[in-house]
């Protein structure tokens, strides 16, 4: 099909020295010969692609571009030996020179060069612009500073004092003992004799600088140190691997280890319109598996150039320069694709009790997360010491072999018979071999028959006994009779008077799980706290051994004693000491009582009283109050009545009918349940003093007389009593109390402010 191009051969021979014309020729070749048969791209050749990727940024003007392993092959290469103008690619020339100065040492103006060597250089924007005299300074800072400056910014001011400190002679002779024959320095960097007097460099002389660097021109920490000054990738590198992963159908989030293990040093540069120079070159580490799946860092060194273009299309030449790399990520990729890198045995740690079958599962996968499958697991187990009696114990079987399923799956099944703790091992042997073996362990606790016994809570009652019944479970059922020996123990309970002392054994038969435990809980009408007694396991050695997941039941009694009492008094007339008829005189407790008397006559030098039907009455509610919980309504209360009273002095006369009063302390629902109320009353239906009727009723009422106050009605309450007085005749001689009742809430020793409400 090529018979129709009929090149005279000398004007085919003239074209052919020129880059451009072979650059279409072969272009057009490869599309023609793409057209007729399609191809699979080389997956080492980035060739055919990268020159596209070049031909259609740049319009006019010279491309090319250089892929070489480090200490290896070259990978791809166009015009890889055209002179071009690098602009501030070159910069990476002078900073690993000035990097070379520091390892070194070198002496420079009488002092050590270091990166915190104070370095002269130009604040402004066009002092460094000389290329026919000397610079003027006209500031200082760290060369570390500088090497920054000049690298990442790409400032060329800074560009210019690195050449006027370490000298453009010292320079030169880097290039040279890099081999770097095609490379000039000619003028200032950012200068107008960039068009007249060109810097000079050649994709070939880039790969030997970086290549040198790579090779120990600069020692490991000082290439660190060289690399970490200059300016990123941009995240071009870590795009392409996303983009090759997914197409080899790599997840994303296993590629941490590949990106972390992964390093790059850049350095682009160019000139603008209307003469265009781009260039980039540098340097990247890929991580790969060899044909045995050990671990193999391989070093690339890379650039590329358009030179002498009159328009670009994107102006990213950072992003074609990685492009070369696009093919060797993809096969470092595939490269880890199937080696076994881990072996996990799960589960990592288990816990049986003896005689149980224990199965381990081995998992192999390479470094994205794929299972590895015919790979040989070599397990085994290394038996502790029993817990019972000390000595070795004896996995059955101690050993086994299993083979990776598809799922990347080997298992292996064993068992003990003695409370021991177990590290198995799962130990990889692949093909191909790996550096050393992958292994994993896993722990294993084989436990005795485990016993516990629960906690348990009563009520106390108010006599007899009540039984606290107790439960001890076997987590497992066993193969054989399990004895247990049981006791119980004082805490804040006490025996005898509190429960009833209780030891003895409790038998499992072979398939039971819980036997009852029965300890006597002793009742009582004391007001006193809760409190607590044990019952404590202790194994008896057997068939089987047998541990406690807890070896004591906490049995608590609560008390169902009310924290108080009611008292109660009731006096219907009280004369100096002479009170003729009282209900419940002590007091305290409250009780029920009633007293009567159908007339009485006291008196006290010219004072008498006459009084008839005297009546007095104490009442608690419930009557047993130790026996019965606190209840809406319970009650101690205390009545005082009399039918008619005569107070007789010199020139005075009084006279009361129907007195009556009570005094009631009682238990009340509230919105947190019971509480102790407190109330009193009183009521008098007639009063006459010297025969003239006075109108009293229940409201409290004070009269003045010659001999005195008359009261009546009077309460008198605080915070746990009250005091009911229908009258009180207070005179400067005696006092007379008529129809008083008491009621009063009392404490224990348990609770001394006394609450008969609550428990």
């Amino acid at each position: 099909m090529f018979s129709s191009l009929a090149f005279p051969v000398t004007i085919f021979r003239r074209a052919w020295m020129r880059p451009r014309f072979r650059a279409v020729f072969l272009s057009t070749i490869v599309l023609l010969a793409a057209s007729m048969e399609p191809r699979a791209a080389s997956a080492d050749d980035p060739t055919d692609r990268v020159l596209q990727l070049l031909e259609d940024e740049a319009t006019g003007g010279t491309v090319g571009f250089y892929l070489k392993e480090v200490n290896g092959a070259v990978l791809a290469a166009h015009n890889e030996n055209f002179v071009f103008e690098p602009a501030s690619t070159i910069k990476a020339l002078i900073h690993f020179h000035a990097m070379k100065q520091v390892e070194d040492g070198a002496i420079i103006n009488g002092q050590s060069v270091t990166l915190s060597t104070q370095i002269p250089w130009f604040t402004d924007q066009t002092n460094g612009c000389t290329d026919t005299g000397p610079s003027d300074p006209s500031d200082t800072d760290t060369l570390e500073v500088g090497l920054t400056a000049m690298m990442q910014p790409s400032d060329n001011r800074w560009t210019q004092a690195m050449r006027d400190f370490f000298g453009d002679a010292n320079i030169d002779a880097t290039r040279a003992t890099l081999g770097m024959n095609d490379t000039s320095l000619n003028h200032s960097l950012g200068c107008p004799e960039a068009v007249t007097n060109p810097n000079e460099l050649t994709l070939v002389d880039a790969g030997k600088l970086y290549e040198g660097v790579a090779n120990g021109f600069l020692a490991p920490p000082t290439r660190g140190d060289a690399y970490a000054l200059m300016v990123s990738d941009g995240g071009r590198i870590e795009a392409i691997i996303d983009q090759e992963a997914s197409s080899l159908g790599l997840p994303l989030s296993a590629l941490g280890d590949f990106k972390a293990a992964r390093e790059s040093a850049i350095k682009a540069g160019g000139y603008p319109a209307p003469v265009i120079h781009r260039s980039d070159a540098g340097w990247a580490q890929l991580a790969f598996r060899d044909a045995n799946c050990l671990p193999e860092d391989r070093q690339f060194v890379f650039g590329v150039f358009i030179h002498g273009a009159t328009a670009l299309a994107e102006d990213d030449i950072r992003g074609i320069g990685t492009e070369l790399l696009r093919e060797q990520i993809h096969a470092a990729l595939e490269s880890m694709i199937g080696c076994a890198t881990s072996v996990e045995l799960t589960p990592s740690n288990a816990t049986n009790t003896v005689g149980e079958d224990h199965v381990v599962t081995a998992t192999v996968l390479d470094d994205f997360g794929n299972p590895v499958s015919g790979v040989t697991v070599n397990f085994s187990v290394a038996g502790g010491p029993s817990s019972v009696d000390g000595e070795p114990s004896a996995p059955s079987p101690a050993n086994g072999i299993g083979m990776t399923d598809t799922s990347g799956e080997a298992t292996f099944t064993y068992t003990n018979t003695q409370a021991s703790a177990d590290t198995i091992s799962a130990t990889v042997s692949v093909q191909p071999m790996v550096a050393s073996p992958l292994e994993d362990t896993a722990a294993k606790t084989w436990l005795p028959l485990q016993a516990s016994i629960n906690d348990v809570t009563v009520t106390e009652g108010n006599s007899g006994t009540t039984p606290a019944e107790f439960t001890v479970s076997l987590l497992e059922p066993s193969t054989v009779p399990v004895l247990i020996d049981f006791v119980t123990a004082d805490d804040t309970a006490e025996q005898p008077d509190d429960y009833a002392h209780g030891e003895g054994q409790i038998q499992f038969d072979p398939d039971e799980t819980a036997q009852n435990l029965t300890v006597l809980v002793k009742g009582d009408t004391l007001d006193e706290s809760d409190e607590q007694f044990f019952v404590k396991l202790s194994n008896v050695p057997g068939a089987i051994d047998v541990a406690f997941t807890d070896d004591t039941g906490t049995g608590t009694i609560i008390d169902d004693d009310r924290n108080g009492i009611f008292s109660c008094r009731a006096s219907v007339l009280h004369l100096l000491s002479n009170e003729p008829v009282i209900a419940n005189d002590p007091d305290v407790p409250c009780e029920d009582d009633h007293k009567a008397l159908a007339a009485v006559n006291l008196s006290a030098g010219l004072l008498s009283i006459k009084a008839n039907a005297l009546d007095a009455l104490t009442d608690q509610t419930p009557n047993q109050l130790e026996s019965a919980l606190p209840a809406a309504g319970d009650e101690g209360r205390a009545e005082a009545t009399v039918a008619s009273v005569t107070i007789s002095t010199v020139g005075l006369q009084i006279e009361i009918d129907v007195i009556h009063s009570r005094a009631l302390a009682e238990c009340e629902s509230d919105a947190v349940g019971l509480s102790p109320h407190l109330s009193g009353s009183s009521s008098i239906a007639g009063l006459s003093i010297n025969g003239v009727p006075i109108e009293v009723g229940a409201d409290p009422i004070s009269i003045p007389l010659i001999i005195g106050t008359l009261n009546l009605n009077d309460t008198v309450t605080t915070d746990n009593s009250v005091t009911q007085r229908a009258v009180f005749l207070d005179t400067l001689l005696t006092d007379v109390i008529i129809a008083e009742a008491q009621a009063n809430f009392e404490g224990t020793s348990v609770h001394p402010s006394g609450n008969p409400c609550e428990v």
